[in-house]
């Protein structure tokens, strides 16, 4: 194994690095927390109801963080929507705004 490989010991054999815990939501993350099981929304953002549906199937299915992308400020000024609609639903897995491109849009207000 050459010195590409300095990420990582062994490609072969699993060990975790040691890393903080963060609480995100609900959900305690890192430190000697199990591993947190995400996933990323797929709809345009701007559609609250195939955003929302999304977010419920992934909660649904054992994802315990959705990512939303929200690559501009006209896409983040929905996420507030999405939220309110899967809290609606009674689904209380933690949102995460996924800031792309454009930092102005992690400014809007979710809440």
């Amino acid at each position: 194994m050459g010195s590409e490989l300095r990420y990582c010991e062994d490609l072969f054999a699993y060990s975790r690095r040691e890393s903080r815990e963060v609480v995100v939501g609900n959900v305690r993350m890192g430190g000697g927390n199990p591993v947190v099981v995400q996933s990323m929304i797929t709809s345009d953002t701007r559609d609250t109801e195939a955003s929302v549906k999304q977010v419920l199937d992934l909660a649904k299915v054992g994802c315990q963080v959705v990512r939303i992308t929200a690559q501009t400020r006209k896409y983040a000024e929905n996420l507030e929507n999405i939220r309110d609609g899967v809290r609606a639903a009674g689904c209380e897995v933690p949102l995460v705004a996924d800031i792309h491109f454009k930092p102005d849009a992690a400014f809007e207000k979710m809440g």
